[in-house]
């Protein structure tokens, strides 16, 4: 009888390592690759996430940039005092003619290139 359970326990020992290696070759190998592989490519995902958010903040501390500047230059010409010339009253002034239109925006034209500063 001991023979018989000691040969037992040796079989059911090799039968274990056996199952286990056919296991790992067939199954658990091919499972933990496929895992792995999705790691990787999440990985990569949030890596072109992360730059195109860095890409995303960069353009938007450049827009904010540009937005300064342009309000620089707003408030450097809504800060000049416009003179009051007796030809052209903004507040009174409408013209009657085509003609007299053609006329008040060449003044006005001319007024804005003359006093306007021009700051690129």
């Amino acid at each position: 009888m001991i023979n018989y359970i000691n040969c037992t326990l040796i079989v059911q020992i090799i039968n274990f390592w056996v199952t286990y290696f056919i296991l790992r070759t067939l199954l658990f190998n091919p499972i933990l690759e496929l895992i792995n592989d999705k790691q990787e490519v999440k990985d990569s995902m949030l890596a072109a996430l992360i730059d195109k958010e860095n890409a995303i903040d960069a353009l938007r501390e450049k827009k904010e940039a540009q937005h300064a500047i342009l309000h620089k230059q707003l408030d450097m010409v809504t800060d000049l005092e416009l003179p009051q010339t007796p030809s052209l009253h903004l507040d009174t002034y409408t013209p009657k003619t085509s003609q007299e239109l053609k006329e008040s925006i060449t003044q006005t034209k001319e007024w804005l290139v003359k006093n306007v500063p021009h700051h690129y």
